[in-house]
């Protein structure tokens, strides 16, 4: 069985931009909360490390097929 994370970041011009997989309808519910969850935990690691951490959502970033742009860390 393959356990594959419901999230995940994209690199780029030195910000890192965080996008959730769309939940399932039948299992939506409770997946999206703690895919919400996961993601807060990966975004504390990074704001501990990152200086000046600052998280929101920003207009034109690229819509990757499958899964929800939630914000960017710059």
């Amino acid at each position: 069985m393959t356990k594959t994370q419901s999230w995940y970041f994209v690199a780029e011009n030195g910000k890192i931009h965080c996008y959730r997989k769309k939940p399932n309808p039948l299992l939506g519910f409770m997946l999206n909360k703690l895919g919400c969850i996961d993601m807060g935990i990966a975004l504390c690691h990074i704001a501990v490390e990152r200086e000046g951490f600052k998280f929101k959502k920003e207009a034109d970033i690229p819509a990757r097929k499958g899964f929800i742009y939630m914000g960017t860390v710059g």
